[in-house]
């Protein structure tokens, strides 16, 4: 077994009216560069990546040495390295703000979920709740089209927090804080129990508080990744990254996302072992 690492990132490159500055896209291409240059990432799921900035982002993983598998209609790109023998199982699938593939490698084969889930700055608390947990049946039900069970790894900005009622209960994600509950509870199914590593970030008394700031209460757990049993034994804790290469990403006076340098949201990383 060797150790792999899961990168989650929203980018920021949606599309606007005018589409996103060629200075904030080649901003967000440096910053991504040298993220799979340096963070040892083996798997990434980027959100908000609009249809003007999608062949852009593709081609600077590629030359990374990723393969990449794109969700245009919800902004997503989902790539993988090859080189740390992971490779792609049949074709992708996809639904309204999530897409998914399924990765092999050696013996084992992972579903890799990434999703971006609506903002409250668009939508009531309720209304918000009810999308989150239909997005969560549909992960479900795409569980029963495996002829055997699979491992899965969901990530991706949720703009919830990890104690939010539907990334908890049955209903909605079931993540948890407790490797111990995920493998007492791993024969669950389809409402399978996911362990949720980033619930460690809440509380930290120093680096960063969250992967998103927005005055005034104002850091945020938005960015999660989740995983089934198999993986979640060997799962570390989430690392956000503030800084890559020699590339800051945080303000200097708050230390939060610093947009002029990247994205409003920091990248958010979770290694594992398969």
């Amino acid at each position: 077994m060797r150790t792999h690492s899961i990168l989650t990132w929203n980018t920021g490159l949606r599309d606007s009216d005018s589409g996103p500055t060629s200075d904030r896209v080649a901003r967000i291409l440096k910053v991504l560069s040298s993220l799979v240059a340096n963070e040892g990432v083996d798997l990434l799921c980027l959100q908000e990546v609009g249809c003007r900035s999608i062949e852009a982002v593709t081609n600077t993983l590629r030359r990374g040495g990723f393969s990449t598998e794109t969700f245009p209609d919800s902004g997503l790109v989902t790539a993988y390295r090859a080189r740390a023998g992971w490779c792609q199982v049949g074709v992708a699938w996809s639904g309204d703000r999530w897409g998914s593939v399924v990765l092999s490698r050696s013996s084992l084969d992972v579903e890799v979920f990434n999703l971006h889930l609506p903002s409250l700055l668009h939508r009531q608390s309720e209304d918000q709740a009810d999308e989150a947990r239909i997005r969560a049946e549909e992960v479900a039900r795409r569980r029963f089209q495996h002829p055997t069970r699979v491992e899965e790894i969901l990530a991706g900005d949720f703009n919830l927090e990890p104690f939010a009622r539907v990334m908890r209960d049955k209903s909605g994600f079931r993540g948890t804080r407790c490797n111990h509950q995920v493998q007492r509870l791993r024969g669950e199914f389809p409402r399978r129990v996911l362990f949720n590593p980033t619930w460690a970030l809440l509380g930290r008394l120093e680096g960063s508080l969250g992967t998103y700031y927005r005055s005034p209460r104002p850091w945020y757990v938005f960015d999660q990744v989740l995983v089934s049993a198999g993986l979640a034994g060997s799962c570390g804790p989430a690392e956000v990254i503030t800084k890559t290469g020699g590339l800051q990403l945080a303000s200097a006076r708050v230390g939060k996302p610093d947009s002029a340098a990247g994205s409003d949201h920091f990248p958010l990383q979770v290694r594992f072992k398969a």
